[in-house]
């Protein structure tokens, strides 16, 4: 468990919360395996291109981590995501499944 700290304890996941606080679509992308996923919303984005445009088309936001937990190749983080937009900030759970040093999947929901 950890808690209160700004970054991650996995190097790739503490990368994915710097590119989402830079909002660097191109950084984030790079992160995931090439057949990667982001299910964010209930919608999939499959391929770096694809999460590279999703992610284009969302908010600037900063994260906030509040509680991570990791099991095995999973990695829960809960946070709170602070941007320029209505009911900011909101709490979300990202759920990334990790494959060696990149991200095979990360699935995004509001809690």
């Amino acid at each position: 468990m950890h808690t209160g700290s700004a970054s991650s304890t996995h190097p790739v996941v503490a990368a994915a919360i710097e590119a989402l606080d830079a909002h660097d679509a191109e950084a984030l992308a790079a992160l995931f395996v090439a057949d990667g996923c982001v299910d964010d919303a209930n919608e999939t984005h499959e391929g770096r291109s694809a999460i590279r445009r999703w992610f284009e088309a969302t908010p600037a936001t900063r994260i906030e981590l509040l509680h991570e937990e990791s099991y095995g190749s999973e990695v829960e983080l809960i946070a709170k995501a602070h941007g320029d937009y209505p009911q900011s900030p909101l709490s979300f759970r990202y759920g990334f499944e990790l494959e060696g040093n990149r991200i095979a999947s990360l699935k995004i929901s509001l809690i």
